[in-house]
């Protein structure tokens, strides 16, 4: 893989990957018991939905498509160099 992230052991990236999993799967459960039920509970649903659209466009416009290619390529060479 063209990967800059290099290794004789995959072992830290597999410590440092699970790490950060477990703290992404925290981030998304407070989210979905706390933050999001808050804003549902605050917000009208005009803006809710206007937010919908806001986001939509900033993921098709705003983070680019050379950006997203580029993020995918190094999943990928993670993916390959640490299976």
């Amino acid at each position: 893989p063209n990967c800059a992230w290099r290794s004789t052991s995959p072992a830290p990236a597999v410590s440092h990957g699970t790490a950060f999993g477990n703290r992404l799967r925290a981030q998304i459960q407070k989210e979905d018991s706390i933050l999001y039920p808050m804003a549902a509970a605050h917000v009208p649903e005009s803006r809710m939905t206007a937010m919908d659209g806001e986001f939509e466009a900033f993921d098709r416009d705003g983070v680019g498509a050379d950006l997203l290619s580029g993020m995918r390529t190094l999943a990928d060479d993670l993916t390959a160099l640490y299976r």
